[in-house]
């Protein structure tokens, strides 16, 4: 029993760590992309770069979760290889899925241009 919940908690920072990083990644990415976006809520300490922007507590952010990222992933083999795992298979799941949807949507508009 002890074991099943250590495996599980390894897995879940594995993972819960990887989505902290994509959602600092989203923050600046955003603030880079669309600077004009409205943002009813906003940090102090911003850092002004080429014009742009980017919250400190962001790029604080990312960094700290990526190195802890990595650092699990280096002295915990099992979450590096069922970790890395899971990603990869999300991963191609994925781009099956995006796939087949691109299909459909040619062919649905081939179908409508056929129509007209």
């Amino acid at each position: 029993r002890q074991r099943q919940m250590c495996i599980r908690d390894r897995l879940y920072a594995v993972g819960s760590l990887l989505a902290f990083m994509f959602a600092h990644a989203s923050i600046l990415s955003l603030r880079v992309k669309k600077p004009e976006a409205p943002r009813p809520f906003k940090l102090g300490w911003n850092i002004k770069i080429k014009g742009r922007e980017l919250p400190v507590s962001a790029m604080i952010g990312l960094a700290a979760t990526l190195v802890i990222w990595v650092i699990i992933l280096i002295t915990q083999t099992y979450s590096r290889v069922v970790g890395l795992g899971w990603m990869a298979g999300g991963l191609i799941l994925y781009y099956f899925y995006q796939r087949s949807r691109h299909k459909k949507s040619t062919d649905l508009k081939s179908d409508l241009d056929k129509l007209s």
